[in-house]
């Protein structure tokens, strides 16, 4: 029977995808959360956040790169004040592998 109970929760979890791209991001998201299966794709100015989803997550992307300068000009702080202010849960994702932060200025040391 538990078997049964985890394939409705499945069902559950996955039968509404509603996403909210924030119109600063590339284009080819929508078209991207589409052909993952979400159902409804929007893009408009997000206050907080680059893609918010089910209105329960709200999504912030960075690029190796710009974790790097937003860590130097203490744009990371105020985004993960704002996105823990947000009536959805915060998620932070990092896009790129270590030596994309080989490209900046931003050493370890």
């Amino acid at each position: 029977m538990a078997g049964a109970e985890h394939a409705d929760e499945v069902t559950v979890m996955t039968r509404l995808i509603e996403v909210v791209i924030d119109d600063r991001e590339p284009h080819e998201f929508a078209s991207l959360f589409k052909d993952a299966g979400a159902e409804s794709v929007r893009v408009e100015r997000l206050k907080v956040g680059d893609f918010v989803v089910n209105n329960r997550w709200v999504f912030e992307r960075k690029t190796m790169q710009d974790l790097c300068q937003s860590l130097v000009d203490g744009r990371l702080f105020q985004q993960a004040v704002n996105m823990m202010k947000a009536s959805a849960s915060p998620v932070l994702i990092l896009q790129g592998g270590v030596h994309d932060t080989d490209k900046t200025a931003v050493k370890r040391e």
